[in-house]
This record gives C-alpha cells, sequence and structure tokens, in this order.
C-alpha cells in the first residue's frame, strides 16, 4: 500500500501594507525564494488583476498570493485549465470550513447569490522548454463588501454577510489565508484531467442558463478568440452555457441560431444573466414546485427582488386552461425583453411534463434546478432527501435576520404539510440535524377510511383539523383530533429533541423562558396553516411559529442564486 505524501508546509509572509501581493511574491521569488511559499497583505496599494487592471482593496479582505511549484502544477494534464483547478479548489475549501456553497462563473470569479465574493487570478512564465512556478492570486471579501464604481461594476458580497457576523466559524484573517493556501498546493493532485470538469460543475452556474453580452464593457478589448465567439455566435447578446470541455474551455450556444462555439480566454464580455449589476435593473426570475397535487408557480421581476411579484397554484386538471396561460402571459409580459426561464424543483414527473408543455406554449423554457446546497449543511444521504425539502431548507436560510445568522444554539424547523408531510430541523448556522416523513394531512384521514371502511372518510375536511381538539365526543371529532395529534407531536417530539442534542434541555421553567427564543418552526404546504393553527393549540412549547406561503419557491430561487 503506497503511503500518501506528507503535507507541504507552505511558509508564509503576512504585511500590513503592499504595493501588491502577486509583485512581492515575484520580489521574494527572484531572489532566490522556492516554491511554495505565501504571501498575504492587509492592504494594497497597487493590487492588480486581469490586464494589469486594478483590483479593489479594502481592510478586513484577503488579499494573498500563493506560488505553486511547477512541480506541482504541470504534473497535471490540461495546463491552460489551472485557473479552474484553483477555483475548484477554493470553493471545495469553502465548502468544508465554512458551510457554504460559493458559484463560480467561468472561469475567475467566486460569486454567492448572484453577487462577487471574490476572484483569481493566475500567472506563470516559461524558459524555453521549461514552465515557471504558478503565481495564484486570491482576493476574498471577508469582512466588507467593497463597493465597486463604473457603469459595469457587479454587485459584491462578503463572508461575514453570508454566514453571520457572529459566528464562530470565522477564524483570523491570517489563519484563513494559511488554510487556503495549504488546501491549494496539498489538494492540487485530488483532481486528475478527468475529474475536473464534474468537480467545477459541481459549484459552477448550472448548464442551460443564460448568460448576456455586456456591450458596455468600455475596458474589455476582445482577442482573437473572442472575435472568433463574436462571429460564430452571429453577433446576438444571449447565450446558453452549455458547460466545460475537457480542456476547460467553456462551451456557450447562440441563443437565437443554436451555433456551438468554444470561449477559451478570460477577458470576455458575457456575464450570467443573474449576477448583479448595481446600475441595472436585474433580470427576471420564475421558479415553480412541482408537487403531487399542486403545481405552484413565483414571478421576481428582478432577482434581486425579496419578494416574488407573482405567486400561483394550478392543479394538474388546470395547467391547459385558459387563465393558466394568462398567468404564464403576463409572466412573458412582466419579463419585458428577457427570455424567462422556469426553474423547477419536481416531486412528480407527470406533473412536470404538463407543466412544461403549458409553458412552451407561452414561449418559457424549463430547467430543472440542480439539487445544490447553497448554505445547507447536511448528514442526510444527499442522493435520498428530495429537492423540494432542500429548497424548504435553504428559504429557510435566506429568511434569517443577518445578526442571528450563525447560530448553533437557534433551533429552526420547516414544517412542509402536503400529500406528505415532511418536518426537518436545522440550525440557524445551516447544520441540517435530520428529520421525519409522516403521512401528510389528508393522506391519513384518506386511509384511514380505506383500512377501515366503517369509519367516515374525512379528507375532504382536512382544513378542520386546526380547530380540532384531542377529546372529542364523537367519531368524527375523534378521527380529526388524532390527525392533527399525531402530526403536533412529532413537531414537539424532535423539537426537544434538537434542544437536548444541543445542550438547549429545558430544566426548568425559566429555562423555558431563555429557550423561546432559539426555536422557530415555519409552516408551509396545503395544509400548512392548519397544522401550524392546531401544533398552536395543543403545545407546550414557546417558539415562534410562521406561516409561509412560498418558503420552497423561495428557497428554489435561493438555490437558483446559489451558492
Amino acid at each position: 500500500m503506497t503511503e500518501s505524501p506528507a503535507p507541504l508546509e507552505i511558509p508564509f509572509e503576512s504585511h500590513d501594507v503592499l504595493d501588491s501581493t502577486s509583485s512581492e511574491a515575484q520580489r521574494l521569488a527572484a531572489t532566490g525564494r522556492r516554491a511554495p511559499f505565501a504571501v498575504m497583505a492587509r492592504m494594497q496599494t497597487a493590487g492588480r488583476g486581469r490586464r494589469g487592471r486594478a483590483w479593489s482593496s479594502t481592510p478586513g479582505n484577503l488579499m494573498m498570493t500563493i506560488v505553486v511549484p511547477s512541480r506541482i502544477w504541470t504534473a497535471t494534464p490540461n495546463l491552460e485549465s489551472a485557473p479552474i483547478r484553483v477555483a475548484v479548489l477554493i470553493a471545495r475549501h469553502l465548502q468544508e470550513a465554512f458551510g457554504i456553497r460559493v458559484t463560480l462563473k467561468w472561469p475567475n470569479d467566486i460569486l454567492f447569490a448572484g453577487r462577487k465574493l471574490g476572484g483569481v487570478l493566475c500567472e506563470t512564465s516559461s524558459s524555453g522548454a521549461t514552465i515557471g512556478d504558478l503565481v495564484v492570486g486570491i482576493g476574498l471579501n471577508i469582512t466588507t463588501a467593497p463597493g465597486l464604481d463604473g457603469p459595469d461594476a457587479v454587485s459584491t458580497i462578503s463572508l461575514m454577510d453570508i454566514i453571520g457576523r457572529q459566528n464562530s466559524r470565522i477564524p483570523e484573517l491570517q489563519v484563513i489565508a494559511h488554510d487556503l493556501a495549504a488546501a491549494i498546493c496539498n489538494r492540487w493532485p485530488e483532481l486528475d484531467a478527468t475529474d475536473l470538469p464534474r468537480a467545477f460543475e459541481a459549484y459552477a452556474i448550472q448548464a442551460g442558463h443564460f448568460l448576456v453580452k455586456d456591450v458596455t464593457d468600455a475596458e474589455s478589448e476582445p482577442d482573437a478568440g473572442q472575435q472568433g465567439l463574436e462571429a460564430a455566435l452571429a453577433g446576438r447578446d444571449a447565450a446558453l452555457l452549455k458547460g466545460i470541455d475537457d480542456a476547460g474551455s467553456l462551451i456557450l450556444e447562440g441563443f437565437k441560431f443554436g451555433t456551438m462555439a468554444r470561449l477559451t480566454s478570460a477577458d470576455h464580455s458575457w456575464r450570467w444573466v443573474y449576477q448583479e449589476r448595481p446600475q441595472s435593473g436585474g433580470a427576471p426570475l420564475m421558479v415553480a414546485d412541482v408537487g403531487n397535487s399542486r403545481i405552484k408557480i413565483a414571478f421576481w421581476k428582478s432577482a434581486r427582488d425579496a419578494a416574488p411579484a407573482l405567486v400561483q397554484a394550478f392543479s394538474p386538471d388546470e395547467m391547459a386552461a385558459v387563465p393558466t396561460q394568462e398567468f404564464l402571459t403576463r409572466i412573458v409580459a412582466d419579463a419585458r425583453d428577457f427570455q424567462v426561464i422556469c426553474h423547477v424543483v419536481s416531486v412528480n414527473a407527470d406533473n412536470f411534463a404538463l407543466l412544461t408543455r403549458a409553458a412552451a406554449v407561452a414561449g418559457i423554457h424549463v430547467l430543472s434546478v440542480s439539487k445544490r446546497p447553497a448554505r445547507l449543511r447536511s448528514d442526510y444521504s444527499w442522493e435520498e432527501i428530495g429537492a423540494d425539502r432542500v429548497a424548504a431548507m435553504e428559504g429557510f436560510l435566506a429568511r434569517i435576520e443577518p445578526g442571528a445568522r450563525g447560530s448553533e444554539k437557534s433551533i429552526g424547523m420547516v414544517v412542509s404539510a402536503g400529500t406528505a408531510t415532511t418536518i426537518d430541523v436545522l440550525t440557524f448556522s445551516g447544520r441540517h440535524l435530520g428529520g421525519v416523513i409522516m403521512p401528510g394531512v389528508t393522506t391519513a384521514l384518506r386511509s384511514l377510511h380505506e383500512v377501515a371502511p366503517a369509519l367516515p372518510d374525512l379528507s375532504g375536511q382536512a382544513a378542520k383539523i386546526g380547530s380540532a381538539g384531542v377529546m372529542a365526543s364523537d367519531t368524527r371529532g375523534a378521527i380529526l383530533g388524532g390527525d392533527i395529534a399525531m402530526t403536533a407531536g412529532a413537531i414537539q417530539l424532535l423539537i426537544e429533541s434538537a434542544q437536548q442534542s444541543l445542550g438547549l434541555s429545558l430544566q426548568s421553567s425559566g429555562d423555558a423562558v431563555a429557550n423561546a427564543v432559539n426555536t422557530r418552526v415555519a409552516f408551509t404546504g396545503g395544509h400548512g396553516r392548519a397544522v401550524m393553527s392546531g401544533f398552536k393549540r395543543l403545545t407546550s412549547q414557546r417558539c415562534d411559529l410562521e406561516w409561509i406561503e412560498a418558503l420552497t419557491l423561495e428557497g428554489i430561487r435561493a438555490m437558483v442564486l446559489g451558492g
């Protein structure tokens, strides 16, 4: 058995002020400093990015350069894909260290929720057949989201904005830099040529999304490769993202004519349609939650808006009806000149097909959302957990106030009451503790009648469980009371189990008051409001209860925007 090589020690220099960490690294290399090593600064006076452009420098954010030895980075094939390899290693480290999944915009931008979290710049030199060390410049917004100037500026976000300023998982800046340098140098060989496209796909903008051309980008000077791309795409200002090839090139498809083209240069004017820009209104966003009995649709006139402009639910039988087509036509009209994509999470293939046909009539593209987390961390088998459950939890996490994010002592619970009732427990830091799946309100009432025909079928009276008691004096009341008691009891049991596992078990009435603010339960789904009413009447737990009709739809939006 071959032993793994010992981890490399990464010599590390930290400075208060430098002109540029990249320039300092090159000066050190010129004096004989051997790679690997890393340089960071708390402030740069002349930071630079691609084509020598100024790199924004804000105190409290990470500005560093890592020099990767030639023997490491050239040992892997497709050397031109080095920026993608670096981006994947950074994304993996951020997910492991901070529990967030960032979005990688090819080849070197690091985004979260459509806003820029950081960037990567890779440079190298060669002498004849000898290829030099790889100089990797990294900028990450840790404490501050800097404002960027100019008509083409993009919106920014910081790590503290994402996971909470009180979050204990944010170490000192120097520790972040050292750990990141070690991760890149030591984990470089993990990705071979066949793994890289798949590894990048786990964090990249999902294939099927639009890229739009920033025709106002005066700084961008197209090289020959970009000019060829423009010709191949027939000068149109929108293209469909298809993914990357084995060499790390971006594959685009012209939207109007379906022409395929490869993008090889990082200097281009194509931007993800959902990447925020302060100077623009933002692209519209449409999502759908396709369940077993209802198809719920939400539309935001701008993806950056907090609340959707339109929310509507349809039964499968209504999908071909005139009101549904009128609703979809209104979305297309409100989208202005943007081509609408409906981003879908579905648990029912037949209903997904109904939505696809109705959307096609209105000229709307339908795209299944990849089941990828943004803030959620879970030990649950990822292959088994439903995308609808992931979406509901992401919706809950996105709603947590910035000051409360990151708490491991605050419990969240998502109760989705539909055909089945799912109850998931998580902390405000995004850690999924687990959950249960049980028969939904209507399902339980119908099933009871089916196995015991002498009992009445009360499936049409599910809304009454919100006012049902548990000490009924007639059969109908007893059935309804039993239904809500089963669901309310499961919720209460899960709250108590979560409190105990986090060291918040109630020891006295004083503890109960202290813990009251630490538990928040969000109800959604067709019977969510009735279940909330019933639970509120029957429980002894002190916790915040909230009915959120569009919670899963909001979570799908969070999954689309990323990470």
